[in-house]
């Protein structure tokens, strides 16, 4: 009897049509003789507006377990770490904003130029449809250094694959945080370009390819490329607990950033 009762508690819990979906992003960069390959996994669940993103093994500011959580029916994006039991609200455009103050004093960009190269059918990824928007963002980033203003003309190609088939409003919310809440607050200019793509692009990118290449004065050529691919991607019932923090988590303040060095120029003996 008793197992009766648990099988119809447990089909009485709430649960919602909804999607989940692994996506990997790798960073490749180079400088002079030095490249450098970063790669991050990120595990989403997505129902009813509601977004779970868990990012294994990250470590530094995302201690490892811990998840990104944003609700339909509350504002705030909440950082949870299991493994102390707390949470934090993650701001991560108040974060840039005071990142973009501290970069201000040597770091900005100049003669910035937006343009929309492309648009196209992007074949199938993951056996959904897409559409393939190509962006070009180009500038000078100049660099203060000992009171002198170094130049370094740059371009950043964006490339997206977008699927209208996978329609719930969770998945705005994995799609922004990545573009507009994060970059959005380093420049004026990157602000506009980004707002001005997320406004015209239709669907859920399945996939983006990001290529920044600048030339120092001294003709040293950089290239950094970052790949998103979305995959795994299952129309699955979400159950509601997946996205509740539990009762007995406790809200703790957001970690500290040093400020001081994001504002100074790395010294690098190859450029």
């Amino acid at each position: 009897m008793r197992l009766r009762w648990a099988v119809v508690l447990l089909l009485a819990a709430p649960s919602f049509a909804g999607v989940t979906y692994r996506s990997v992003t790798k960073i490749e960069s180079g400088a002079g003789k030095i490249p450098t390959t970063q790669e991050m996994s990120i595990q989403a669940w997505i129902s009813g507006g509601n977004a779970k993103t868990e990012m294994p093994g990250s470590g530094g500011v995302f201690p490892a377990g811990s998840y990104m959580l944003k609700r339909a029916d509350n504002a705030a994006m909440l950082m949870v770490n299991p493994g102390d039991k707390s949470y934090i609200v993650w701001d991560p455009e108040k974060m840039m904003r005071r990142i973009s103050k501290a970069l201000q004093s040597a770091y900005r960009i100049e003669d910035a130029k937006w343009e929309k190269v492309s648009e196209e059918d992007g074949g199938p990824i993951d056996g959904y449809p897409t559409e393939h928007y190509h962006y070009r963002f180009t500038y000078n980033m100049v660099i203060t250094l000992d009171g002198k203003d170094e130049r370094a003309p740059a371009t950043m190609d964006q490339e997206f694959w977008t699927t209208e088939k996978l329609a719930d409003p969770g998945l705005a919310v994995t799609s922004s945080y990545g573009f507009v809440q994060e970059l959005s607050g380093l420049s004026p200019e990157i602000e506009q370009m980004l707002r001005a793509e997320m406004s015209e692009m239709k669907g859920f990118a399945l996939k983006q390819v990001w290529t920044i290449r600048t030339t120092t004065d001294g003709d040293q050529k950089f290239e950094q490329k970052m790949t998103t691919t979305v995959s795994d991607i299952q129309v699955v019932d979400v159950p509601e607990s997946v996205f509740v923090v539990p009762a007995e988590y406790r809200e703790k303040q957001p970690p500290t950033f040093d400020l001081e060095k994001v504002s100074k120029p790395a010294q690098d003996p190859e450029l």
